[in-house]
Parts: C-alpha cells; structure tokens; sequence
C-alpha cells in the first residue's frame, strides 16, 4: 500500500502535451493533462510511486521539450498523503483486449481467457502497459501481421516496458526476439516482465538504439517493432533500413496522424514503403515494407 505518493506538475502547450503524456508514461503511475483556462497552457500532471530523481526529471523532460521544440518548463515536486494511491490508479486499468492478444494487470484477479494470448503487464513501471493507442495500435498491426506471416528474427527498437516484444515472442514462439530502449531502468523492468510472461530467454538490453552491440550481432531482422516518437523515427530511418532484411515489415508508432507525412517519406527515402496504417484516438501505428 502506497500511502504517499508524489505528484509533478508543469504547464505546456496543449498542442505538445502528447509528447509529455507519451514521454512520462513509462515511469509514472498516471499521467493527466487538462485545461486550465481558455487559451493558457495546459495543465500536465504525472502521479510516482516515489519521488522521481532530479536528475532524472530534468533529463526526460529536457529529452521531450527537444522532442517538442519547446523550452524545458518549470515544475514542482509535492507529496500527495493519506490515500492508497496504487489502488486507485490500479482502477483506471482494466484488461485490454486488442485482437489475439489479452493485457492485464497483477490486480485482476480472474484467469486470462485461454484462447487469447495474455501478456501480464502491470501500469506505471515502463511505458507500454498496453492501455495508450500508439502500444494498442501496435498490437493490433502485429494481430494482422499473424495471420499470413512468420518471422524468425524481430527487434524491439525503443522496447519500454517489453509488451510489444513479449507479444512478438508469444505470437511467433520459434523467432529469435530482442528489445532495446535507451532508459536502462526501462530495461532492468522489460527484463523482469520477460521472466514474468514465462519467457526467460527474450532479453533487452540499455544502449543509443542501433548502435547497441547486439542488434547488429542479429541483424537483419525481418520484423522491427519501433513504438518511440515521431522524430527518432525520422533520425533512425537509414538505420532501420541498413538492419531490416529483404522483404521485411517495420511497425512504428509513437507518432500523431498528422506526424504521417514526415515519417512516412523519411522511411520512402530509405526504399520502403507503407503498406497500412491504424490510427486510434489521433495516434497512428504505420506497417512498412520493404
């Protein structure tokens, strides 16, 4: 029981407070953005078990201004007492159902369905507990993906919590699957969820994306699952294309409808091309091609 927990709070512009509630989730316990009066910045708010470390929050939130093309805002740290705050938050967080694939929490109690393939992730570790569109809209590809193709060497670029991964090694359980995410807290996490989802051998590991040792030591892949932000996917574009094998599929996400376009021809200009796209609540996940 969490007693007290710690709540940060900033304003934003409301039309790049996605980044924030994208960036904060794989850390926070909830993150909440709203109007506080008509044509003033928005409201951000993100709720932690603990307190964050400082240097740790100015980083990420310095890393997602940037993303923005904003200024790092100012914030505050305060203590939220005498409420149990996990559970409450716990609430918000019912099993997910996207295709084949069933998400739920360690606070659900009842059995996962037999026939669906159920992936226990809980919310507020690391980004990807399956409840935000750019993570849902990604299963759903890879629910598509499954029912025509196989895949014997996958990569998770950007892999937060490990979901997209940890599906990738249910749905295709003969393939070679392995994660990489910059945050090495976010790792040590998908590390933990991997022995926890019955899958010891699918390992992540901490590094600067594609330079991490082991994705070249694997390369080329014939499936990369890419659920960051909008611009490192245009910056890791030539990237993904050099570690991509003939014929095979990038799913990305992470990005905005109207963010498309510019992802879209970063990744043409690497020879790949788009074969559909699934948008949910705005956010899109794109399947490429080559």
């Amino acid at each position: 029981m969490v007693d007290v927990a710690w709540m940060v709070t900033f304003r934003v512009a409301q039309e790049v407070s996605h980044f924030f509630e994208e960036g904060l989730g794989d850390a926070a316990l909830a993150v909440s953005c709203f109007e506080i009066e008509k044509g003033a910045p928005w409201q951000m708010q993100a709720i932690f078990e603990r307190p964050p470390e400082a240097s740790w929050l100015v980083e990420r939130l310095a890393a997602l201004a940037a993303s923005a093309g904003v200024a790092l805002p100012e914030y505050r740290v305060e203590a939220l007492p005498d409420k149990d705050w996990v559970s409450e938050v716990l609430k918000s967080f019912p099993p997910l159902h996207v295709g084949r694939y069933y998400v739920y929490g360690s606070h659900i109690t009842e059995t996962p369905p037999p026939e669906l393939l159920a992936i226990r992730m809980d919310a507020g570790m690391a980004f990807g507990s399956g409840e935000h569109a750019t993570t849902s809209g990604c299963l759903r590809a890879m629910d598509v993906l499954a029912r025509d193709r196989k895949f014997s060497c996958i990569l998770d670029m950007g892999s937060g919590s490990g979901i997209l991964a940890i599906a990738a090694a249910l749905t295709w359980s003969k393939a070679f699957v392995q994660g990489v995410d910059i945050d090495a807290k976010a790792v040590d996490i998908a590390n933990e969820n991997s022995i926890r989802n019955g899958l010891p051998a699918l390992r992540h590991y901490a590094g600067d994306g594609y330079a991490v040792a082991e994705v070249a030591q694997h390369a080329p892949y014939d499936l990369i699952l890419s659920n960051i932000l909008a611009n490192p996917l245009i910056a890791f574009a030539p990237q993904l294309a050099a570690h991509l094998a003939p014929g095979g599929i990038a799913v990305l996400s992470g990005l905005l409808e109207e963010q498309e376009p510019d992802v879209i021809a970063a990744h043409e200009a690497q020879g790949l091309h788009v074969i559909t796209h699934y948008v949910n609540k705005g956010w899109s996940a794109l399947v490429m091609g080559r």
